[in-house]
């Protein structure tokens, strides 16, 4: 299964990112072959921010278009991804083993998943390569 980070569907959806080609050509891809995609909704969340950020681009997204985008993302094996019963402890004990403050914590909470998930994370953050056990993956 694949949860994808915040940037890697804004990178896929900005057309003037560097990174876009790479993240888009990675989505298309898990998208057309089915591959399991897991997003959890604070990524929904962020990634909608976004795109319709005024101060982050001169002509952003509406709120339409941008959930537009999150609906293309139904066409292959999307789901939204929750926190199960481990979660919390995991979310925990990341946190206080990696003495996590600040911008690390959203960071944490997105590796907590993926691992009670055993999920893939796919992002262009390398923060979570200090994450013990996680499995990552950087769109080329």
């Amino acid at each position: 299964m694949k949860l994808p980070d915040v940037n890697v569907l804004v990178y896929a959806a900005d057309r003037q990112s560097k990174y876009h080609t790479s993240a888009a050509s990675w989505l298309e891809e898990t998208i057309s072959l089915k591959a399991p995609l897991r997003i959890p909704s604070h990524v929904v969340i962020g990634v909608v921010r976004i795109l319709t950020h005024p101060r982050i681009y001169k002509s952003p997204l509406t709120a339409a278009e941008a959930f537009s985008f999150i609906g293309s993302l139904q066409a292959g094996d999307f789901h939204l991804l929750l926190p199960g019963e481990r979660y919390l402890e995991i979310f925990r004990n990341l946190s206080i083993d990696l003495k996590a403050v600040g911008n690390l914590i959203p960071d944490l909470h997105l590796a907590a998943l993926a691992l009670e998930h055993d999920c893939e994370l796919v992002t262009f953050d390398r923060d979570f390569e200090k994450v013990t056990g996680l499995r990552t993956y950087r769109p080329r």
